[in-house]
């Protein structure tokens, strides 16, 4: 909701009013729009929501829900910088995350994404680590076009 509380379940309908007694905003379970006072009128509608009913089962729901946060982290990993992906890629609980989103893979892809390039470079003479992941990064991992780049810098 508008509040930014956290919510993990429901039963029932997935029309929900927020528990804060500050907050009492209507929003939807599937895709946590916020609908104002009442979320009723949206969540036939939501595209999100395959039955087009207010209730749903709580398992389908998770289904649902799993598989848009997966998609939204899987957006996001991509627009990090290559740094980040890989600091994060090494964390125990992002990697639980991401397996339990059946993302694992994003960790797998950032360890190797850039290795044979890394290793032509390093052939090449070049020894600054991050700095040729950016360059591999920046050209999408054409390699001649990093070491010139790097051979300029």
């Amino acid at each position: 909701p508008r509040c930014g509380q956290c919510f993990g379940a429901f039963e029932g309908c997935a029309a929900l009013t927020c528990s804060r007694a500050t907050c009492k905003a209507g929003f939807c379970a599937f895709c946590l729009e916020d609908c104002g006072r009442d979320a009723h009128q949206h969540v036939p509608v939501c595209s999100l929501n395959p039955s087009r009913s207010h209730y749903i089962d709580v398992a389908d729901w998770k289904r649902i829900v799993d598989g848009e946060r997966g998609r939204k982290l899987e957006e996001y990993w991509r627009g990090l910088a290559v740094e980040v992906q890989e600091k994060l890629a090494t964390d125990g609980c992002v990697r639980q995350i991401l397996r339990e989103l059946r993302l694992g893979r994003l960790c797998a892809t950032t360890t190797s994404r850039f290795a044979a390039g890394l290793v032509q470079l390093r052939g090449m003479g070049f020894s600054d680590e991050r700095k040729m992941r950016t360059m591999l990064d920046t050209y999408e991992g054409n390699v001649e076009r990093a070491a010139e780049a790097l051979a300029s810098a």
